[in-house]
């Protein structure tokens, strides 16, 4: 079992302030689910559920930025995979995006609906959730005076 001091250290890092607001109460959710889970293991998987949860979020509000309806012809909300090649048909993901967004369905998928219990090794945890938030950062770009600041105090 890890050292709960250290997993809540490692996991709880700052939330960029300008994301979407949907968006930082799911990686919230999940960042505190991951900095528990060192009293039950079982806690970080949960918390990766949540940051699945934050990528749909996020190419829901992404598509509505750019005027993207989210609604598919028959009065049915689209599926995070429709979305996600609606803004690949616009030209607002690139390919590689679009492989990424789409891995990110598969595992939102595969820790919302496990068949069993799955416990994610915290190796992949920080991996997925530094991957994620560098993507998240493409979607949604700090403001400029933000960015000032970042480079004038690195």
């Amino acid at each position: 079992m890890a050292d709960p001091q250290y997993v809540a250290n490692t996991a709880l890092g700052p939330i960029p302030e300008h994301f979407p607001e949907l968006v930082k109460a799911f990686i919230h959710r999940g960042l505190a689910c991951i900095a528990y889970s060192g009293f039950y293991n079982l806690l970080a998987t949960i918390g990766m559920g949540q940051f699945g949860m934050a990528t749909e979020a996020a190419i829901r509000e992404y598509s509505l930025q750019h005027g993207l309806s989210l609604i598919d012809p028959n009065s049915k909300p689209y599926g995070f995979h429709n979305l996600i090649n609606n803004l690949k048909r616009d030209s607002l993901l690139d390919d590689r995006q679009v492989d990424f967004w789409k891995s990110t369905v598969k595992l939102r998928n595969y820790l919302l609906h496990p068949e069993e219990n799955v416990a994610l090794d915290y190796s992949i945890i920080y991996i997925n959730i530094a991957v994620i938030t560098e993507e998240l950062l493409i979607l949604f770009p700090p403001p400029m005076e933000v960015a000032c600041r970042t480079l004038e105090n690195p």
